[in-house]
């Protein structure tokens, strides 16, 4: 699976996602909160929600129920945040152009992310990311593990700021 931004030995900056995150944007966080990791996107998508110029989505397990909410905000950008296996070390996070993902068994979920990336492509000529972070557990009824909170706490800061520049105007 082609990389677009592989964040640093697992850290993304503020720099990674500025150059990306321009226009409208929606954030779609999937992941079932109640299997340990697999609970990051919900969770740094409720952590970024009323933070940064963007609409914010929990979507659970289930993101093909909010199509058509995303097509509605007519967004110029989608980051799909998810739990992917990519054979990293837990807590490790990497930026997938849309169009690369492939039809891997990667996601820990029923639908694939390429079909969900698929349906939204065929309404809409918006760019689409997955940001794809490596889980150490997904069991369920754990908390999430010590190296995918901190993970979370710096892509919180990283995208934060990029959306919310000190010198300049937020990225509407």
């Amino acid at each position: 699976m082609p990389v677009l931004h592989n964040m640093n030995d697992g850290k993304v900056t503020r720099e990674q996602f500025a150059s990306l995150l321009t226009g409208k944007v929606v954030f779609i966080g999937v992941g079932n909160t109640l299997r340990g990791d697999d609970a990051a996107g919900p969770a740094l998508v409720a952590a970024l929600s009323g933070k940064i110029p963007a609409v914010c989505l929990e979507a659970g397990t289930t993101p093909e129920n909010y199509i058509g909410v995303v097509l509605r905000e007519t967004p110029d950008v989608v980051v799909i945040v998810d739990v992917v296996h990519t054979g990293q070390p837990p807590g490790s996070c990497d930026l997938l152009n849309g169009d690369e993902i492939g039809d891997t068994g990667l996601s820990t979920h029923m639908l694939s992310p390429r079909l969900f990336i698929d349906c939204l492509k065929q309404e809409t000529p918006v760019a689409i990311y997955l940001l794809a972070i490596q889980p150490e557990h997904l069991t369920f009824g754990a908390e999430m593990s010590l190296a995918v909170r901190e993970a979370l706490a710096q892509l919180e800061g990283a995208i934060i700021g990029a959306m919310n520049p000190p010198n300049g105007p937020a990225i509407q």
